[in-house]
């Protein structure tokens, strides 16, 4: 009734069980993507202000952002990261009218909320949409100077392939 489920017994963390019955249940992600849309642009602006000096962008005011997101645009697609009710992350995604590969075009962490995992939380689900969408390679691109983006995509698997004016780097998913 609470929601378990009553599962064979398997060994962990030397844990004996004489009656050989063990119960498990789904505990939801105190994560959830949803769509950013205008009515979450003061989110996304809070959002980008805590990290405009790493993402080199200069200044997105408010009314830009409320711009931004309220375009209907079928080539990218705007979501905010939550934990709980609070705002944590905003990604953005370009490329999907392309036919060989996507672009993960923005991803930025509240200051207070990163190095918890919700960056590779956001960045999987990212991979799993455009995936979905037909796509065998995600992108993604990042200033020279932004060491942390770098080593964290690198870290998840991405591989630099353009070290021009701003990093590239790819993923085969």
């Amino acid at each position: 009734a609470l929601g378990f489920s009553e599962k064979p017994f398997e060994s962990f963390n030397d844990f004996t069980n004489d009656g050989e019955i063990m119960y498990e249940i789904d505990i939801p992600s105190p994560l959830t993507i949803i769509p950013a849309t205008i009515n979450e642009a003061y989110f996304v602006r809070i959002l980008f202000v805590q990290n405009r000096d790493a993402l080199n962008d200069g200044n997105i005011t408010l009314n830009e952002w409320k711009e931004i997101l309220s375009v209907e645009d079928p080539d990218e697609k705007h979501f905010l990261i939550c934990k709980g009710a609070l705002p944590v992350a905003y990604m953005k995604i370009n490329g999907l009218l392309n036919t060989d590969k996507a672009w993960l075009s923005m991803l930025f962490v509240a200051k207070d909320f990163q190095h918890q995992g919700i960056g590779s939380f956001a960045l999987k689900y990212a991979e799993e949409y455009v995936k979905k969408r037909g796509f065998n390679v995600i992108n993604v691109q990042t200033d020279k100077k932004n060491i942390t983006a770098i080593n964290f995509y690198s870290k998840l698997g991405y591989q630099i392939y353009d070290r021009n004016t701003k990093i590239k780097l790819s993923k085969i998913l």
